[in-house]
């Protein structure tokens, strides 16, 4: 599973929608996320809850941020190594950034009429 969520944040960096994780994705500020975040779809990554009240968000477990950073900065070859203290940060991580994936899709459609 953690090799699912690689994949899906690589696939997502390399057509220029990287998933930011660590700082918010609306102002940059990596001090506001230690009061709990939220994912946005519009700006592809968490957002503090300064930003939350701005923009559509879902709110996104602790463990689901604990486990996308994990993942990113693990090294590719070492993805098999690392452990989780249970599934649900695993399972909520590939269907946000299969959310991700989805509502990219239906964008890219209407941009084509």
């Amino acid at each position: 599973m953690a090799v699912l969520v690689r994949f899906l944040l690589d696939a997502l960096a390399i057509i220029g929608y990287a998933v930011k994780i660590e700082e918010c994705s609306c102002c940059g500020s990596d001090k506001l996320l230690q009061y709990g975040f939220n994912y946005s779809f519009d700006s592809c990554g968490v957002v503090c809850k300064k930003c939350s009240a701005v923009v559509d968000n879902l709110m996104l477990e602790p463990v689901s941020q604990g486990v996308l950073k994990n993942i990113a900065q693990t090294d590719i070859s070492n993805i098999h190594r690392l452990k989780f203290s249970s599934r649900d940060g695993l399972v909520e991580a590939i269907t946000v950034l299969s959310k991700q994936f989805r509502r990219l899709r239906s964008i890219t459609i209407l941009k084509m009429f």
